[in-house]
């Protein structure tokens, strides 16, 4: 009888890895890609975008996520967490830039998802350390709230209005910059 093992994160990695080499690279991921997100239901890969007839919606309003009825039962029952580095913005002249935490920890992105096997990510109005390049920004959730979002539904509400960090802005000609909050 086995009444207690030990796994490491090396063995973790190597299950992940061999799970979802096929599906999911290391790399920028677009819409229409799939990912590896969290759920209740813990990590699965799903698709990024919900169709709606030939188009690919991937981002929801935080503003409106809890009544638009597009979103509304997805966000009550299946809220998500999205995983990255880093995600990409363009200004008004089509200038790329890449926004991260200024010490390039892993960004928590809320977010939603389908019956389907589709998720959307939720975005908020820019904080200070997006406005200049972007209008929106996408939710971060802190390490400690993510059981918090995905498992309970007020927490989650609230979650929705708390301030975004600021965040290290590259403009893909490699200059960087640091906009607080």
């Amino acid at each position: 009888m086995c009444g207690r093992y030990f796994i490491d994160r090396n063995i973790i990695d190597k299950l992940l890895e061999d799970m979802y080499d096929a599906r999911i690279k290391p790399g920028d991921v677009h819409p229409g890609d799939s990912g590896i997100i969290a759920s209740q239901k813990g990590y699965e890969v799903m698709r990024w975008g919900k169709p709606i007839g030939s188009k690919l919606v991937f981002n929801a309003r935080s503003e409106s996520v809890t009544t638009k009825p597009f979103f509304q039962d997805d966000f009550n029952k299946r809220r998500c967490v999205i995983f990255a580095r880093s995600f990409y913005e363009w200004n008004q002249e089509k200038k790329q830039f890449r926004f991260h935490y200024p010490k390039n920890g892993m960004m928590l992105m809320g977010g939603l998802y389908d019956q389907a096997g589709h998720y959307v990510i939720i975005t908020k109005p820019a904080n200070n350390s997006m406005i200049a390049i972007h209008d929106r920004m996408p939710f971060l959730l802190a390490p400690g709230v993510m059981k918090d979002y995905l498992f309970d539904e007020e927490k989650a509400k609230a979650l929705l209005k708390q301030k975004q960090p600021p965040l290290v802005n590259e403009a893909m000609d490699g200059q960087l910059s640091l906009f607080e909050v």
